[in-house]
């Protein structure tokens, strides 16, 4: 199969008309401790605060027109630097980062 290629983009928050149009449900929230409700919020500020689509589909375009790409792409700094931590640290602790991020 010469000439054909498998690539991973790890693209992170994008910040997309989606954040708006998110239809959201509270139910389980109070069982929770309000922990459901922090959670979407904080994923909703990463949104919309997240890359540039227009950047995104540059980044994903200039992979495309690569003769060899590699097999994973990790766009932005903030991400290829949580992707390296993900490598390194053990899944109980990168559990507990995201816990403490979104919990």
């Amino acid at each position: 199969m010469h000439g054909i290629h498998v690539t991973v983009v790890e693209l992170g928050d994008i910040c997309t008309g989606f954040t708006k149009a998110r239809q959201k449900s509270i139910l389980g929230d109070e069982e929770y401790g309000g922990r459901i409700s922090r959670s979407v919020s904080q994923m909703e500020h990463d949104e919309q605060n997240g890359m540039d689509p227009a950047r995104i589909g540059r980044y994903i375009a200039g992979i495309v027109e690569k003769k060899n790409p590699a097999v994973v792409y990790v766009a932005g700094a903030q991400y290829k630097f949580l992707s390296l931590l993900c490598k390194l640290l053990p899944a109980a602790a990168r559990g507990k980062i995201v816990g403490k991020l979104y919990g």
